[in-house]
Formats: C-alpha cells, structure tokens, sequence
C-alpha cells in the first residue's frame, strides 16, 4: 500500500514556501527603499557641501586675487611713484650741490676779501662783488623752492637719499630767518658785538626770504612740459640795478645785509654763512656716499668736519694774531651747534643722525687753530686758499 503526505501538508509547504518569497519580496522592496532614501540623502549631503566648498573656494580665489590685485597696484604706484621721483628731484639735486659748492667758495673768497683790506670797496650798493655774493649765496636755496613745489605729488618716504637731501634743503633755507638763534648759540655772541653790528638785524623774515627766492624763478620748457629754472647771474644783475623791477624790489631788504660786509661788524650774518657751509657738507657728503650704500642701507649723517687748515682759510683777519683764533673758532662751533640742534628737531634727519659721531667732535682745539693762525700769516695767499 503506498503511503505519501496528506493534502494538507503538500498545501502548507506551499503556503510556507509563498509566504517566505512574499516576506523576502517585501524585505527586499523596503530594503531597497531605505537605501534609495539613504543614497538620495547622502547625494543631497554631498551636494550641499560641494556647494559650501565650491563658494568656499570662489571666496577665497576672490580674496587671494584681491590681494594680488592691491600687491600690483602697491607694485605700479611704487614704481611710478619713484620714476616721478626721479624725474623731478634728481635734476634739482644735482644742481643743489653745485650751486652749494660755489656758494662755499664764495663765503670763503668774502672772508679773504676782508682779510686783504678790500671788503668796504667791493662790497657796496650795485658793486659787482656785492651783487655776485649775493647771487650765488641765494641761488641755492632756489633748489628748495623748486623741490617744495615739485614734491607735493610724490612720497618722499619711498627714497631716504632724496627725502635726507630734500630735508638739509629745507634746513639751508632755514638758516637766513634764524639769525637769533644762531646768535644765541653757545659760545652766544657777545653783548659789544651784538652793538657794533651793522645794520642791527642780519637775518630775514620768512615772508621777505620767500618774496626774494621766487623772484629768482623763472618759467621755462615747453606749452606741453613747463619747468621752472633759477636766472642767470646776467639776468639777476641786469634787474636787480634797474629801477622798478620785481627783483629789484625782492631784494630790497636782502642787499642791505650785505652792504660793507665784514665778520666783524655782520657777526650773526657770518655765523648764518657759516652754517650754511657746513649744511652744504653735509649735502655733498650724502651725495658721496650714496653709490656705496647697500640696497636698504640707511643714511648716516655725520658732522661736517673742518681741520685747522680748513678753518685757517675763512679768518678774516690778516694779522698773525692768537686773539683772531677765538672769535673764528667760535663762529664755527656756535654754527656747529645750531645745523645738530636744528638736525635734532627735524623728524626725518633725526632718524639718520650719527650721534657718536656728533658727540665726538668736529672742530680743531683752539691751541691748534692758534698754531695754524701764525704759520698761515706767512705763507702766500693762494696757497692757504687754494681748494
């Protein structure tokens, strides 16, 4: 008899086996729908932050190529700036330390003038030394007054050799409005002194020292490219000793300072030449020096110095006499004292000044000035002042 499972189990089995692929069919359906879901999230995660990184990103590139725009705008306006510099200072500069060589030797000539009893005749109204002196004495500080009117577009900070140059500049012209201070100066000019000066005051206002200077400017160039120039001494001349000319009205106070010179009786006056000596070394010593200073080397500025030899050729007096060494010496010290005072107070100069060096000394001993004094009574004139 053969046996085999009842109805009923063949039916559960199927039963059992459809439920088991409606279960697996089911899993599999939610499985799949949970992680559609989960990879739509993760995509939509991923996108958002590709968003934020690439905006990042954009921001970033934006700064950087900001900063790289203000770097090559600083780089352009630099460059152009120190062209412009160039361009407009150089010129003038150079010019300032031949004119302020020429201005020395005629300080110094005056003095020798003096010396050979030959002052109160060369030095009167319209002379043609009297005149000559003045003309080369001022014609320096023209050299400020085209830098000041050139220099207002331009940033004296990008160059320390101009801005030192421009700032010596600005402390030559100086020099003729501060006859008191330099007056006050030790060793301070004596009381007999200051009552035997003639005329009373030696030096000038701000006001008439700037009418004068520009009267010495004239136009030049082209329409196109105006410039300015210092006249000729034949053009200074011409007009200062002709009647009713701006120059001759400029120079209406500053002849007078003039007038009869003599250290003796214009000793403020004398100390402001002398100053202005030793500011014009001080201006050719920085020009000597800038071909051999290393890229972002600083300027020093040392004193001017003057041996006894050197000092020797400004006396004005002809007599071998030990007493002259005093009054000379003291004009050199008392105008030492006021171009580092002054250099001191100045905020640009301060920053290169060599303090040791100031402190040190610039100026020969009286005893050795005194030495040099009697040997140069007898040697011949043009030895002693020959440069």
């Amino acid at each position: 008899m053969n046996s085999s499972a009842p109805w009923w189990a063949a039916l559960l089995s199927t039963l059992a086996s459809a439920l088991c692929a409606f279960a697996v069919a089911l899993l599999s359906k939610r499985s799949s729908t949970f992680l559609q879901r989960q990879k739509s999230e993760l995509d939509a995660s991923l996108q958002r932050q590709k968003s934020e990184l690439d905006a990042g990103l954009a921001h970033v590139n934006s700064l950087l190529a900001g900063d790289l725009a203000l770097k090559q705008a600083r780089i352009d306006y630099v460059y152009d700036a120190r062209k412009r510099l160039y361009v407009e200072c150089e010129p003038v500069l150079f010019l300032l330390n031949e004119y302020g060589d020429f201005a020395s030797r005629r300080i110094r000539a005056m003095a020798r003038l003096v010396r050979k009893g030959q002052g109160k005749d060369n030095f009167n109204t319209d002379d043609y030394y009297l005149l000559s002196s003045i003309y080369y004495i001022f014609r320096p500080l023209v050299s400020y007054g085209l830098l000041r009117s050139r220099l207002g577009a331009v940033d004296l900070a990008l160059d320390d050799y101009i801005s030192v140059q421009f700032q010596l500049c600005k402390l030559l012209y100086r020099t003729f409005t501060h006859g008191g201070s330099i007056a006050r100066r030790k060793p301070k000019l004596k009381a007999q002194m200051r009552k035997r000066a003639t005329p009373e005051r030696q030096d000038l206002s701000l006001g008439q020292l700037d009418i004068a200077v520009q009267a010495m400017v004239r136009a030049s160039g082209s329409p196109e490219n105006p410039r300015e120039r210092c006249v000729t001494f034949g053009e200074f001349e011409a007009e200062v000793t002709r009647k009713g000319t701006d120059l001759r009205s400029a120079f209406s106070e500053v002849v007078p300072l003039f007038l009869r010179f003599d250290p003796t009786t214009h000793p403020i006056l004398w100390r402001i030449l002398i100053a202005q000596t030793m500011i014009y070394e001080l201006i050719s010593q920085e020009t000597r020096q800038r071909p051999t200073r290393g890229n972002g080397e600083r300027p020093s500025i040392a004193p001017a110095k003057f041996s006894a030899g050197r000092v020797a050729g400004y006396r004005w007096s002809s007599a071998a006499s030990d007493e002259h060494a005093t009054p000379l010496l003291e004009s050199f010290t008392a105008a030492h004292n006021y171009v580092r005072d002054r250099a001191a107070k100045n905020a640009t100069l301060a920053q290169f000044i060599d303090e040791a060096e100031w402190k040190a000394g610039a100026l020969p001993p009286l005893e050795r000035l005194q030495k040099r004094l009697r040997s140069a009574a007898e040697e011949p004139e043009a030895e002693l002042d020959g440069d």
